[in-house]
């Protein structure tokens, strides 16, 4: 990466720029480059290595893993790749820049947290809909439960972003998250509880 730099940089002192612009110009490029490096990696991950996982798994005789496919768990996956590639070269990139550089870690972090919340969400709806086809689970409320487990890692994802972006420790905004939880809690009692805790209140 350091001999790109070099080149680059000799290549705009050859177009005859100032002193003062290159290092924006050559910043500006190697981030072209360090966006299309990350866009062909995750291209191919998913051509080469999810694309046949997910004819893999279809063509299994085993029907629960269907449900991984449908419901995009791999193709999620494939998202880690290009920012696993960023938070590597960033700090190469923008060894000329260093004030920029946490700026650019956190949204990488962030992204991150994102990308992991969402294979945790798909990976969810892939098991809902696999314990939604069993008849052990027929005529539960199975998707009341996933929908308050979603509720909650969104609320668990906002807080690792706001930490992450606002360098605090998560523990800051458990207090908002404890009440939220309560709330919810209020909200989806009857689920939670089940059929008994109505017929708690009317049958007597």
């Amino acid at each position: 990466m350091n001999e790109l730099k070099m080149w680059v940089e000799e290549l705009l002192q050859n177009m005859g720029l100032s002193a003062e612009a290159i290092p924006y110009l050559r910043l500006f490029i190697l981030l072209l480059l360090l966006v299309l490096a990350a866009y062909i990696l995750f291209r191919i991950t998913k051509l080469l290595i999810v694309g046949p996982l997910n004819k893999f798994f279809i063509k299994t005789k085993i029907k629960w893993d269907d449900a991984l496919v449908d419901n995009n768990v791999f193709n999620s996956v494939a998202h880690i790749v290009p920012a696993v590639v960023v938070k590597i070269m960033a700090p190469i990139i923008f060894k000329d820049f260093i004030g920029w550089l946490p700026f650019v870690v956190k949204l990488t972090n962030v992204y991150l947290i994102i990308v992991g919340m969402s294979i945790l969400i798909a990976l969810l709806k892939g098991v809902e809909a696999i314990m939604s086809r069993s008849d052990v689970f027929i005529g539960k409320p199975i998707s009341s439960y996933f929908q308050l487990i979603r509720i909650v890692l969104f609320i668990m994802m906002a807080i690792l972003v706001l930490s992450e972006l606002m360098g605090q420790s998560p523990l800051y905004y458990l207090g908002a998250f404890g009440a939220m939880t309560a709330i919810l809690l209020l909200i989806f009692k009857d689920t939670i509880l089940g059929p008994r805790s109505k017929c708690s209140n009317f049958c007597q």
